[in-house]
């Protein structure tokens, strides 16, 4: 986590004169004396204005920006279901303090996805902003003073995106693992909801069961048949949360379930939570927390 100065923050600043004379002033590092030719005249403390994103919270049903505060407090945030971590860029931010805040609550916070919210006005220059955003770990871009609750759903629904995003997410939490490995698990993330079963998933990689499971094992992160199944139930739940309107029943025969109660079974003993839970809230982060849990009962 990066400590940065709040906005507005009271600094000191160490006036200097140049060997070729006039005044200037730096910002010493402790300990630092002046650079060569520099001599120090006194030091002061000054109100300097930092352009620092701020953080924001969105909880369902995802009507009102709440604070959060600086980003001191992110270690102690618990998110609650749904909740999403919003950065606030100013028009006057610049990108590189934008980015070192995405990938800071990225980092901080595992539980919950990451958004940029900008006032706007919408352009070429948010769009980049935007699209630079999600290359940091932004899942969500919001324009405009007041939460835009269908671009929120349509960005935490991207099921296409949901694959390397996931694979970026293990990267953060466990920065040991090998590309390739992460690869595999993008791989199962993408294909798990194409299959009904394990087998037919693994033969349409033309690698047999037993090269994923020493993959699998070797990189400590159980079996893939554990995130096959994690997987396939996430990518449901997302899917249920872009449509809301579906029935369960209608969820069920499109992703080969005997009927709606062994859905219904299958998301609460994995996920540990019900369709109607799914519905009412964004994000598969937080369903994910359970599914970890899940995979460690099964000897992960």
């Amino acid at each position: 986590m990066v400590n940065r100065p709040a906005r507005d923050a009271t600094v000191p600043v160490l006036l200097t004169r140049p060997s070729g004379g006039g005044v200037d002033f730096e910002l010493p590092a402790p300990g630092v004396t002046p650079r060569a030719g520099v001599t120090a005249l006194s030091l002061h403390w000054v109100v300097l204005s930092m352009a620092e994103p701020s953080l924001f919270v969105l909880t369902p049903p995802y009507q009102a920006f709440e604070p959060l505060g600086h980003f001191g407090r992110l270690s102690a945030w618990v998110p609650s279901r749904g909740a999403v971590a919003v950065v606030r860029a100013d028009g006057e931010d610049a990108w590189t303090e934008v980015r070192t805040a995405i990938n800071d609550v990225a980092d901080s916070v595992p539980f919950a996805p990451v958004a940029l919210w900008t006032d706007g006005p919408s352009g070429p220059a948010v769009l980049a902003m935007a699209q630079r955003a999600r290359s940091a770990g932004a899942r969500a871009v919001m324009v405009g003073p007041v939460p835009d609750g269908d671009a929120l759903r349509r960005d935490l629904t991207d099921i296409d995106a949901f694959p390397s995003q996931l694979a970026d997410w293990l990267r953060r939490r466990r920065p040991g693992l090998s590309t390739d490995l992460l690869q595999c698990v993008a791989t199962v993330a993408r294909e798990a909801l194409r299959h009904r079963h394990l087998r037919g998933m693994l033969q349409a990689t033309g690698e047999s069961e037993s090269t994923w499971r020493d993959r699998f094992e070797r990189g400590g992160i159980g079996r893939p048949g554990q995130w096959y199944r994690v997987c396939r139930l996430l990518g449901i739940a997302v899917t249920m949360q872009a449509a809301p309107s579906w029935t369960v029943e209608a969820v069920a025969e499109r992703y080969g379930f005997y009927d709606a109660a062994g859905l219904r079974h299958a998301i609460i003993r994995t996920l540990g939570i019900r369709p109607a839970e799914v519905r009412a809230a964004l994000g598969w982060e937080w369903m994910l927390r359970k599914g970890l849990v899940w995979l460690e009962h099964r000897g992960a």
